[in-house]
């Protein structure tokens, strides 16, 4: 199931990023293709969502069959395979920079994403809990993990590396069978890639390192620090209550500022004039606008003269055709 929501979630993404990619560069001439794409995006959209509906019935009967083999490969198959997803619609976003009630939507969705993705992270961790490898502090700390953005990743990890997580989840009795041994990812590794020798300057420089005042002064800085917290602990509970403060003030800056009013930008292609052939059949200057740029009452209608210019100068006139496309006519010839 973990492996089919990674696909759904490969394809919704690549189909995002050729959409953002077209949409800039091609959008006059692949328009079709664009709005093609742009179907694919809810379907792919609603099919993650499905997946996520059946996998919670699928985890709730291997978390009854204490299954936990599978739930820790679901688990860790779906948030490592999160993370280059994540990077790409870290790079959409900033392409986008979507503002106002447009990043609300655009969070809310990627928060569903989210939650579909920790299904079998949550089941994991309660089977974890049930068969007592977790306590119920640790189980609580997990699970709400899987709720946050980025924490949701770094639980997983934490989990996948633990000593008593993996004694709990690897199984004695299938390692003592012949045949049945399998090799770590390391084991696997050095097989086909063989082993590193470091250089010798490195353990030499390591250990100079260690002797070196770095870690005199961390350590001395370490117990300065844990002094004076237990000496004025709330001194220090005012100072980061105050460092936090100053994320939250640029949090609600940058939202007021998006409340305002914005400039709207309208992305325009120039289409240049034929200097060559017949003047009656020559295709004028022409500028395409992506959406409406003209004023409601200039819709198909001549531009008044010195609103536009053109160097060097040469006479005609602009002519708006509808309200996203201006036209400039002249019975001169260009100069090449």
């Amino acid at each position: 199931m973990a492996k089919i929501q990674l696909i759904v979630l490969y394809a919704f993404a690549a189909v995002i990023a050729a959409v953002a990619v077209l949409d800039i560069n091609f959008y006059y001439s692949l328009g079709s293709l664009i709005s093609i794409l742009e179907l694919f995006i809810p379907v792919l959209y609603l099919a993650f969502i499905v997946l996520s509906i059946i996998n919670i019935s699928y985890s709730r009967k291997q978390l009854k069959n204490n299954g936990k083999e599978k739930l820790a490969k679901s688990a860790y198959l779906i948030k490592f395979g999160f993370i280059p997803l994540w990077i790409t619609v870290m790079i959409l976003l900033f392409l986008i920079k979507p503002y106002g009630i447009e990043k609300l939507f655009v969070f809310g969705f990627l928060y569903i994403l989210l939650l579909g993705s920790s299904v079998s992270s949550i089941a994991y961790i309660r089977l974890l809990f049930k068969e007592g490898v977790l306590s119920r502090k640790k189980a609580v700390i997990f699970t709400l993990c899987q709720f946050c953005f980025i924490s949701d990743i770094a639980g997983i990890f934490i989990l996948k590396f633990s000593k008593s997580v993996i004694s709990a989840v690897s199984s004695p009795v299938a390692s003592d069978q012949p045949g049945t041994n399998k090799k770590s990812a390391g084991e696997i590794v050095r097989f086909f890639l063989g082993t590193y020798t470091p250089p010798e300057f490195i353990p030499v420089a390591i250990t100079a390192f260690k002797k070196g005042p770095v870690p005199k002064l961390a350590k001395n800085t370490k117990e300065f620090v844990i002094a004076k917290w237990k000496s004025h602990r709330k001194i220090f509970i005012a100072a980061l209550a105050c460092l936090l403060l100053i994320p939250i003030g640029f949090s609600v800056f940058s939202f007021l500022e998006s409340r305002k009013p914005q400039p709207i930008y309208v992305r325009f292609n120039v289409n240049p004039p034929d200097t060559t052939g017949n003047p009656d059949n020559r295709r004028p200057l022409s500028v395409s606008f992506r959406g409406s740029a003209s004023e409601v009452e200039m819709k198909d209608k001549e531009v008044p003269s010195g609103l536009i210019s053109i160097n060097p100068f040469i006479e005609g006139t602009w002519n708006w055709q509808g309200d996203d496309k201006l036209i400039f006519i002249t019975d001169k010839t260009w100069q090449t």
